[in-house]
C-alpha cells in the first residue's frame, strides 16, 4: 500500500529554490487532511493556472508544531533565540535570514504563524 499523496503550491519566487532542493522545509497551516511523517509529497508551483509545474516529488521526513515570534520560534516544544539557530532556520525555509521569514509572513499574512 503507498503512502498518502499531498500537494504543496509554492509561490514562484521559493520554485527555484524548491527544485534545486534548497528550500528543505516549509511553514504550512494545519489542513483538513494533516502530513504525516512518510506521506509523499507534490511539489508544485503556479497551481491552478496554466503554468502548473511539479518542482519535485518528495517523501515527508518529519512534521512539528511551530509558534513564531519576532526574535524566536518554538517548534517542536523547544524554544529557539539564539541568532544562529533562527537564520539556520530562515535559510533552510529559502529566506536569507529571520527578518526576512519574519517581514515575508507579517506582510502576507498580516501575522506570524
Amino acid at each position: 500500500m503507498s503512502s498518502p499523496q499531498h500537494i504543496i503550491d509554492f509561490r514562484p519566487c521559493f520554485a527555484m529554490r524548491v527544485a534545486m532542493l534548497e528550500k528543505r522545509q516549509t511553514v504550512r497551516m494545519e489542513r483538513k487532511r494533516p502530513i504525516k511523517t512518510g506521506d509523499t509529497l507534490l511539489l508544485y508551483t503556479g497551481l491552478r493556472t496554466p503554468a502548473a509545474q511539479l518542482l519535485a516529488r518528495m517523501t515527508c521526513v518529519g512534521v512539528d508544531d511551530i509558534v513564531i515570534n519576532e526574535d524566536s520560534m518554538t517548534m517542536g516544544g523547544v524554544l529557539a533565540n539564539k541568532p544562529e539557530q533562527l537564520r539556520y532556520f530562515a535559510q533552510l525555509d529559502g529566506f536569507g535570514n529571520w527578518e526576512e521569514l519574519v517581514a515575508f509572513f507579517k506582510g502576507h499574512y498580516g501575522e506570524l504563524p
